[in-house]
């Protein structure tokens, strides 16, 4: 009697989502983060391992950044972070802030041209969330595509992926759980190829006059990335 064995299929899939990042950040140790201005936004990698931010449109550059050490490809990366708000409270005009892998460091501030992606939040009379792609412009300057649905942040916990698809589509999507298995809402972006040489991940405030004066309080945790892959 001839025996059937039904074929052997490897769970590709599985195996791709265990794949280790290139750079993982728990910020239990200090990552040599370079702040502008720590008492706005810095790392604890003291006693609640986050990297807290407090926005303020303050006329100042109080961005801080972490050197990945060499620059992400230019076609193919994921990075993924956990972005929690604890306050939010509206006081006036539009407060802005930026989340980007950048070529620069926190030294140049948000209203220097440089070359990102990431996204911006605004929080205020004006909410919005966009995808930014600056092409050597300032990082306002590259605000692009906005979440449809996603209209503005509340004091929860946000699950992020940023995607750089192609050297020209980059997609950031907002999830509720931390499997990013529930989108919450996402956007792509026609983006162009001559952005480049990004190595440095930056929270950067809106560092030119005229801004809000709302409060925006929280941090990020778990920030991942994978450099060369736009998929898993």
């Amino acid at each position: 009697m001839v025996l059937f064995q039904q074929p052997f299929l490897m769970d590709f899939s599985s195996i791709n989502r265990g794949l280790q990042p290139t750079y993982s950040f728990d910020f239990t140790s200090d990552p040599s983060e370079l702040n502008q201005d720590a008492t706005n936004i810095s790392v604890d990698h003291t006693t609640n391992f986050r990297w807290d931010f407090d926005i303020k449109n303050d006329s100042t550059n109080d961005a801080s950044s972490i050197d990945l050490g060499s620059n992400l490809s230019n076609t193919a990366w994921i990075c993924d972070f956990d972005l929690t708000y604890t306050t939010l409270t509206p006081v006036s005009g539009t407060t802005t802030s930026f989340f980007v892998l950048s070529d620069l460091s926190s030294a140049t501030d948000s209203q220097t041209n440089q070359d990102a992606l990431g996204f911006r939040v605004n929080f205020g009379v004006s909410d919005s969330i966009s995808n930014i792609e600056s092409d050597g412009t300032t990082l306002p300057g590259g605000a692009s595509d906005a979440f449809s649905t996603l209209t503005t942040v509340t004091t929860t916990t946000y699950y992020v992926r940023m995607i750089r698809e192609s050297a020209t589509s980059f997609k950031n999507t907002f999830y509720s759980d931390s499997d990013r298995t529930s989108e919450t809402d996402s956007v792509t972006s026609t983006i162009a190829s001559s952005i480049q040489n990004l190595d440095h991940f930056k929270i950067a405030n809106y560092s030119g006059g005229g801004g809000g004066s709302d409060t925006i309080i929280g941090y990020i945790k778990n920030l991942k990335i994978w450099d060369g892959i736009s998929s898993f």
